[in-house]
């Protein structure tokens, strides 16, 4: 592996590389027409730290994902104004649903083993019933079902836009020396632009061979983790998942360990066992027919994914 810093190239060789850069570092930023010339301060989130960046401040937060909503929130308490454009509508889950946090409710379906359509039913219907039609607080109706799309966890976006100290506006369409220009024409003069618009999955530094990219330059991977082509290269924590990443990338390295370790300790078995790895299909690891976005590339349903996971770890196992 050859590495650069400043001007100055090193090359080093390893047993095994494994990348864990993540996806969610590289701020995908949308431009509009007239924003080169736009006075006040556009910023993607990635850029905000601290809620007093918007004390007093007129606050234009673009994005209806987990991270446009949450600072959409802290806008309502600190700015002196909040204006939240979504270009499409979504679910909107509080974060405790019965008692319990919404995602110990959802591992309870998943559990189950209920078919998604079912899960679906089930979800909508109880999100109706706690949370309401969004369409009444001024917000676009899910344009998707649920786990189509990632579901908003907020308790207090509704509570702040039904006391009026959000206001619901729809898409951009282009900046002006002082304003901002929306599809319904109205014009609006925020002091501070927030793009809460994600980010775009990039390996600069690996070439696109080696993760068998396709022209989107999205990897092909087993798992999202092990790259077939090459047995001594794999991804940490390139997932998406509809609960915590930590466990998931745990088991993700011992998976890894353990391959390694077998792979030095009986070359025979761990050629067999790669044989399977490289001939396995490409799987979406999710139920749910995802949106057509980058942010979903590494979507995965956590229960199926651990699954699939304990599988390779029993293998692995069996195996030694």
């Amino acid at each position: 592996m050859t590495t650069r810093v400043g001007g100055t190239e090193r090359t080093s060789r390893y047993a095994a590389v494994v990348v864990a850069n993540g996806h969610l570092w590289s701020p995908k930023l949308p431009r509009y027409d007239g924003q080169a010339d736009y006075r006040g301060q556009v910023l993607h989130s990635s850029a905000y730290k601290d809620p007093a960046q918007l004390r007093g401040k007129k606050v234009l937060v673009v994005g209806g994902g987990n991270s446009g909503c949450d600072i959409a929130v802290d806008a309502a308490q600190q700015a002196s104004r909040c204006w939240h454009s979504t270009r499409r509508g979504y679910w909107y889950a509080p974060k405790y649903l019965l008692g319990r946090p919404t995602d110990q409710v959802n591992d309870l379906l998943a559990v189950l083993r209920l078919p998604l359509r079912v899960r679906q039913w089930v979800g909508q219907r109880e999100l109706r019933r706690s949370v309401g039609d969004p369409a009444r607080y001024g917000l676009p109706r899910p344009d998707h079902k649920l786990y189509e799309s990632h579901p908003i966890v907020n308790s207090l976006l509704l509570y702040h836009v039904g006391h009026g100290d959000i206001e619901p506006v729809p898409e951009i369409a282009h900046f002006t020396r002082n304003a901002v220009v929306l599809t319904d024409e109205r014009e609006i003069e925020p002091d501070v632009v927030i793009m809460a618009t994600g980010y775009l999955p990039r390996f600069e530094f690996l070439s696109p061979q080696l993760l068998d990219a396709d022209t989107d330059g999205r990897p092909r991977l087993h798992l999202h983790a092990f790259v077939r082509s090459y047995p001594t290269l794999f991804l940490a924590g390139l997932i998406q998942g509809d609960a915590g990443l930590l466990p998931i990338a745990h088991w993700q390295s011992v998976a890894i360990a353990k391959w390694l370790r077998l792979r030095d300790a009986d070359a025979a078995r761990a050629a067999t066992f790669w044989t399977g790895i490289a001939s396995a299909p490409d799987r979406p690891w999710t139920q749910a027919r995802t949106t057509d976005s980058t942010r979903h590339w590494f979507e995965v349903d956590h229960t199926l994914y651990l699954r699939a996971l304990q599988r390779v770890l029993d293998e692995l196992e069996s195996a030694r």
